[in-house]
C-alpha cells in the first residue's frame, strides 16, 4: 500500500487565490508575448473560412474510439467503502491523452505520448476529510514499443475540504500502483474535485473524456508517474484528447512543393502554459494531398504560453520518401525567428527543408 505521507492537502482557497493572482498576471490567452492583443484581420470571425461549420475540422479520429482495450480491467477492479456519499460517473467516453511538455523537444514528444481510459461505471469517493484505500479502474496504452500500464494493487486517495462564500469544494487525491508488460512500477496520481452549494451533496462528477473549465471548481486530471507519485517530471500528464470547449486555432503554411493547415484546440490557464491539443494536419506535398487526426501521429511542442510552437505530423504512408512534415517556429503574431518546414524521417529528423514562402493565422471559433 503506498505511503500515506505521499499525500498532502491541497485547500481549494488557495487554489482559488493562486487563480486571481494568474489572472492579473498573466492575462488572457488572446495576448502577444509583449501583453499586446492581437487586432489581426485574418482572426476575424466574419473570414468567411472561419465557419463554425468548417467540416475540415472533423472531430472524427481514433481518440473517439469507445472500445476497451484487451488488457483493461473490469468495473469491478473497483476499490472503495459502499457508505461514502460522493459519485465518479464514467461514460464510454473517458478516454484521455497525454500532453506535451514545454520542458521537452519535438523529437522527444513521441516517446512520451500515452491513452489513459477510465472504465464505464459508477464508483464512490469519500465525504469526508482523512485517508481512505482505493482503486479506481483504469488502464493506459504507452507510445509504441513501450507496452501498456495495468493496475497493480489498491492505492491511496486523500480528501480535503475547504469553503469559498456559498461553496464547498472536496478534492479527492489519490495515489495508484500500475505495473507495465515489462514490470517497471508506475504510479497513477489523479485530482478529483467536485463543488456543492450551501447544505447539498455535491453532483456526481462526469468523467466523459471532455475537458473541464479552468475557471470550474470541478473537474479531474491524471498523471502516469515512474518510480514515485512525488517525482513526475518524466511522466505522462493527461487531459481531453479533443477539448471541443477550447478555442480552434490554425496555422495555414503554403511552401515550396506544398500546403499545409494546422488545428490546435487552445484552452486558458490561470498562470501556467494553458492546455491544447493538436487534432488535425491536412495538406499536399509534392502533389499528393494528405490528412491526418491520429493523436499518435499529430506532435506538438510549444515554449511558455504557446508563444512559438513547433508541429510535426506523420503520414500514414511515406510520400516521396519521406515519412512526414515538420512546421517549427510558428506564432500567431510573425515574430522572429521565421517559421520552417521540413520533410522529415519517421524519426523527425530532417530530410529536406522547403521555402516557407506564405504563413497565416486564424482562430476559427471563440473562447
Amino acid at each position: 500500500m503506498p505511503d500515506s505521507s505521499h499525500l498532502q492537502p491541497q485547500p481549494m482557497a488557495l487554489l482559488l487565490l493562486l487563480t486571481l493572482a494568474g489572472v492579473i498576471a498573466c492575462g488572457n490567452g488572446s495576448n502577444g508575448p509583449d501583453g499586446s492583443h492581437d487586432d489581426d484581420d485574418s482572426t476575424s470571425d466574419d473570414d468567411d473560412s472561419a465557419s463554425d461549420d468548417d467540416d475540415s475540422t472533423s472531430d472524427d479520429d481514433d481518440s473517439a474510439e469507445t472500445e476497451l482495450w484487451p488488457f483493461c480491467p473490469q468495473s469491478s477492479s473497483y476499490v472503495g467503502n459502499t457508505n461514502w456519499q460522493q459519485t465518479l460517473e464514467v461514460s464510454s467516453a473517458a478516454l484521455y491523452c497525454a500532453m506535451f511538455n514545454e520542458s521537452r523537444s519535438l523529437e522527444q514528444e513521441p516517446s512520451f505520448k500515452a491513452q489513459l481510459r477510465l472504465i464505464p461505471g459508477s464508483y464512490g469517493l469519500p465525504h469526508e476529510e482523512g485517508l481512505s484505500s482505493m482503486a479506481l479502474p483504469v488502464c493506459i496504452k504507452l507510445a509504441e514499443g513501450q507496452g501498456e500500464a495495468v493496475m497493480d494493487g489498491t492505492g491511496n486517495v486523500q480528501t480535503t475540504t475547504s469553503g469559498w462564500q456559498e461553496s464547498t469544494f472536496y478534492s479527492h487525491l489519490l495515489e495508484q500502483p500500475m505495473t507495465d508488460s515489462k514490470s517497471s512500477e508506475w504510479w497513477l496520481k489523479g485530482t478529483l474535485r467536485l463543488e456543492a452549494t450551501g447544505s447539498q451533496s455535491p453532483a456526481p462528477l462526469l468523467a466523459d473524456g471532455s475537458a473541464p473549465s479552468a475557471w470550474s471548481g470541478t473537474g479531474l486530471e491524471f498523471s502516469l508517474c515512474p518510480d514515485d507519485a512525488q517525482s513526475c517530471y518524466e511522466g505522462r500528464h493527461f487531459l481531453s484528447c479533443n477539448p471541443t470547449g477550447y478555442r480552434l486555432q490554425r496555422h495555414s503554411l503554403q511552401f515550396n512543393g506544398g500546403e499545409l493547415q494546422l488545428d490546435i484546440r487552445m484552452g486558458e490557464s490561470a498562470a501556467a502554459t494553458e492546455p491544447a491539443a493538436f487534432i488535425r494536419a491536412a495538406g499536399n506535398l509534392d502533389g499528393q494531398d494528405f490528412e491526418q487526426t491520429s493523436y499518435w501521429k499529430l506532435i506538438y511542442n510549444p515554449t511558455h504560453h504557446h508563444f512559438s510552437r513547433d508541429f510535426a505530423l506523420l503520414f500514414d504512408s511515406p510520400i516521396g520518401g519521406a515519412c512526414g512534415i515538420k512546421a517549427i517556429n510558428l506564432d500567431p503574431w510573425g515574430d522572429a525567428p521565421p517559421g520552417q518546414v521540413f520533410t522529415v524521417d519517421c524519426e523527425l529528423s530532417n530530410i529536406e527543408e522547403r521555402t516557407l514562402n506564405e504563413e497565416s493565422f486564424i482562430e476559427l471559433t471563440g473562447s
